[in-house]
């Protein structure tokens, strides 16, 4: 009895460790038996200790190039003029560089590499948006203070299973591993920027200036007050009962631009579309000048700041900056009389 107990407990544990086994080599667990030519520990123990030392970032994704600059205390987006960045989310990208590990080897062979993510050259699909269509695959790379790069590595898909994680290879060599950690190649510098640029709350604005196209002010005299207009009415209209003004006086509430250039460009030097003055209660003032362009318009605003830079806003924002008095006014109604209606029965 006790050699049948003592026979059952054995195969039960040799069950347990065997399906251990089986899960670390399908799911690649990084507990336990650990392959032998794996990476324990961080898998760029080199590059931990040289992060202040980047100065500049490439991401090469197909034919599109992401290029960022540091001068050691601020990061800029080279291909928008040197438009500041968020120092934070650069440096957090960084930090997740460095801190990829307990990698695990998988493929190195170049025709597998696809299936990770990690092809340096994909055959185009019929339909890149397609569930499945291969996609090209990103290459980081990292400048010191060298004219050779102190990383190249691309980055391939990631995975979720048993944990987080990141298929990368090091330029140059076949050799793909899967790393523990998380990696967000940025294809668009502006995802590193504050695209909010103004900002002004609806309750503090106390007037809006109009010149260019449309010379008019919108007032409100107090906060208790509803806007009004100086414009002239025109024949056949009358101001909209209400909320006619909120769109426009609330509209620096929130401002993202969805792109953004150097302010020396063509089409500064010609005059502006429109001005729009915000006032505040208590005498702040935002200026924007207008540049009226198909799908929405360009923006310069005032401020030394602003005054080297010029923001592009689609036409959700641009639609409304814009606007004439058709969109603060409706058609005057004529009703007929009874007995005019009456009449025309007979």
């Amino acid at each position: 009895m006790m050699a049948n107990k003592f026979a059952v407990t054995a195969l039960v544990a040799a069950l347990t460790l065997g399906g251990g086994w089986f899960a670390y080599q399908n799911f690649g667990g990084t507990s336990g038996n650990t392959v032998e030519s794996d990476r324990e520990g961080w898998f760029l123990p080199e590059l931990r200790g040289k992060l202040n030392d980047v100065r500049r970032i490439e991401f090469m994704k197909g034919d599109a190039v992401v290029r960022l600059q540091s001068d050691g205390s601020s990061w800029t987006a080279t291909d928008y003029g040197g438009y500041a960045l968020r120092f934070d989310s650069v440096r957090e990208f960084l930090l997740q560089v460095a801190s990829l590990k307990d990698a695990q080897k998988k493929t190195s062979s170049p025709s597998r590499h696809a299936e990770l993510g990690l092809a340096a050259v994909v055959e185009a699909a019929e339909d890149p948006r397609a569930y499945g269509a291969p996609q090209p695959s990103t290459l980081l790379k990292l400048w010191t203070d060298g004219t050779e790069p102190e990383l190249a590595l691309w980055i391939g898909r990631g995975k979720w299973q048993p944990s987080q994680g990141v298929y990368v290879r090091l330029d140059g060599d076949d050799q793909c591993w899967a790393a523990a950690g998380q990696l967000r190649p940025v294809e668009d510098a502006k995802r590193w920027m504050d695209t909010n640029v103004v900002s002004m709350a609806a309750a503090d604005v106390a007037s809006v200036a109009i010149t260019g196209d449309l010379p008019t002010t919108i007032l409100r005299p107090d906060a208790e007050t509803d806007f009004s207009c100086d414009a002239t009415v025109p024949e056949g209209r009358e101001w909209k009962p209400v909320n006619a003004f909120t769109a426009i006086t609330s509209s620096l509430s929130f401002t993202n631009f969805e792109n953004v250039e150097l302010a020396s460009a063509e089409r500064y030097q010609s005059a502006a579309t429109r001005t729009i003055t915000w006032t505040s209660f208590d005498g702040a003032a935002i200026v924007a000048e207008l540049w009226q362009v198909e799908g929405g318009c360009w923006a310069r605003f005032s401020g030394d700041e602003y005054a080297n830079w010029g923001y592009y806003f689609g036409s959700a924002k641009a639609d409304v900056w814009l606007q004439n008095l058709d969109a603060w006014t409706d058609e005057i109604q004529v009703e007929e009389s009874a007995e005019s209606t009456d009449e025309t029965a007979d």
